[in-house]
Parts: structure tokens; sequence; C-alpha cells
């Protein structure tokens, strides 16, 4: 009988210390949460350990009201807590302006998250890259490119877009009387100009390589849409789910067609006059390697395609965007 008192009084104690101990690390974890990463860190609303302010977008109220409403309590800039991710709001078109216009070096490098990381291959892209170097050079060549494609000549790009015409008007030609949505209409333009710039090939209105683009655009949309619970807390990146496993999967099914491009050009592009973006970002690494005047790891072939894939797919899903909203 006393050996079984003493072992009740030993679990007893057991059970006392685990529930010391569980208490305890959640007042811990409440009070780091609270932590703002500074003392003079914007104020804002208080959140909840790991998951921050998360369930205050619960419902359907838009994200923009609800942080307007925040404005209000808060003043114009004020921070929040998605997940483990602190993050400043800035509220007004004042504000906004300053900070981009006036202050747009203070304001010009881009947060990581797991997912931009995979998306860019480790962030050597353009529009998600760090203010570096790096990152000037190929602003500087993409925008080269497009001043010698696009903007800086303008009849030779009106000669493209006119080029579309005789197969836009066959294929609404194709659809009779009949309603149907311009959305695949418009993107089969607008993806053939932009492949023309990109990859100096044009695609079969409707055909196979744009419902190709349009699907990855679709996917791509729906998967980053929200982001992954790995970008609001960043333990998750260590544990394998279903919407990773299919973000790598999409990524390189999108990268390999990119890549491909470029093995296409690799074979055929002999260093006379570009014709394409590809064969301008080959002739600017081949001009820098000759100066000797630039680490040439600042053009590799990764971010050769990062480049090419930003302004292709960047440069269609906003124009396509734009051509079916102003209709409506």
């Amino acid at each position: 009988m006393l050996g079984l008192a003493e072992s009740s009084g030993v679990v007893a104690n057991s059970t006392s210390l685990v529930l010391v101990s569980a208490a305890t690390a959640l007042v811990g974890l409440w009070v780091w949460s609270q932590q703002k990463p500074r003392k003079d860190f914007p104020p804002g609303p208080k959140g909840w350990p790991l998951i921050g302010n998360i369930l205050e977008f619960r419902g359907n109220t838009p994200p923009h009201i609800i942080l307007m409403e925040q404005a209000k309590k808060y003043g114009d800039i004020f921070s929040i807590r998605i997940g483990q991710r602190w993050t400043v709001v800035l509220n007004g078109a004042a504000l906004i302006k300053e900070a981009l216009l006036k202050k747009g070096i203070e304001f010009a490098n881009r947060p990581s998250s797991f997912s931009i990381d995979l998306f860019t291959e480790g962030g050597k892209d353009i529009a998600f890259g760090q203010f570096t170097p790096t990152w000037k050079l190929h602003r500087k060549l993409a925008y080269s490119a497009f001043r010698t494609l696009a903007t800086g000549n303008n009849e030779r790009f009106e000669k493209l877009v006119y080029s579309m015409l005789p197969g836009l008007v066959q294929h609404l030609e194709s659809k009779g009387s009949e309603p149907f949505n311009p959305k695949s209409t418009l993107a089969s333009s607008i993806y053939n100009i932009l492949a023309t710039m990109c990859f100096g090939k044009r695609f079969e209105f409707d055909g196979p390589e744009v419902k190709f683009w349009m699907r990855m655009s679709q996917e791509g949309i729906e998967i980053f849409g929200n982001g992954l619970a790995a970008d609001y807390i960043p333990f998750m990146k260590h544990i394998p789910t279903p919407a990773v496993a299919k973000v790598k999967a999409l990524l390189n099914e999108f990268y390999g067609a990119i890549s491909k491009e470029l093995e296409e050009h690799h074979a055929s592009y002999d260093g006379g006059e570009p014709k394409d973006l590809i064969e301008m970002m080959f002739q600017a690494r081949q001009e820098l390697e000759d100066e000797g005047s630039e680490d040439m790891t600042m053009i590799t072939e990764t971010h050769i395609r990062q480049t090419v894939a930003d302004i292709f797919s960047a440069g269609t899903d906003t124009s396509i965007f734009s051509f079916i909203h102003s209709w409506y």
C-alpha cells in the first residue's frame, strides 16, 4: 500500500510539473507573440500566437475594407501580423505616393517568402527581386529590350500588332452569331504579341500553345493566390503538403517550357542582330563577358530564364485583365 501511495504521489507531481511547464510555455509564447520587431514599430491590433491577426480576415468582408477600418483605429500607418510575418500597412494616397515615389530607394526591396523563393528560383527575377546590382542590371536589360521591341520603335510594334488582325478576324468570324467569352480570343492575340517579342515565334490562334500558357496562368493564380501556409508560419516549409507538391509540379512544368525556348535559341542564335528578348539577353551576356566589367554570376541562365518569364507571364496576365475589365 505504501508503494502504491508513493507511486501515486510521483504521478501527481509529474502531472503537475507538466501542467506548470505547459502553462509557462503558453504564457511565454503569448508574450513573445506580442513583441514588436522594434520599439518604434507602428501600432496595431494584438494577434494570437502563431497565427497573428489571420482571424480578423475571416468572413466575406474584403481585406481592404478590414484594413481601412483598422486605419481608423490605429492611424494611417499601422502594423498587423499575418501568421508570424509582420506587415506595415499604409493608408491614403499621399502616404503611398511618398513611400513609392519620394522614398523609392528605401521601399525598393521586396519581402521574401517560401512561395516567392520557389517561384523566383531563389530571388533571381525582377518582379520580386531585391534592390541589388544584379536586379538593376536585369531591369536595365529588360527596359532596353522593351524600348527596342516595342515602345522605342512604334512602327515596328504597330506592324506586330496589325499582323495579329487576320488571325483575330478569322477567329471571330468562326464564332458566327453565337455568344462567346472574349477572354480566350483576346488572350490568343496578347500571347502571340508577347511570344513574338520574347520567343520570336507565333502561336496558332486558340491552339495548344496558347491553351498551355493560359492553363499555367490560371493554375498559378489559384495556387499562389492566397500564398502557402509556410509563407506565414515558416516551420511549415519542413512539412510536405499537397499544396507545396502542386506548386513544385506547376513550376517544373512552367520553367521547363521557358527552358525549352532557351535551349532552342542556344541552338539557333548565331550572334547576329537579335530578333527577340532571349537573343537580346544572350547578346548582353556576351557583351558583358567580352568587356570583363561585370560579375558573370549576375547574368546566369537562371537569371535569363527568370527575366524572360517575368516579361512574358506578367505582360500577358496584366494585358488580358486590363482588356477584359475595360469592357465592363
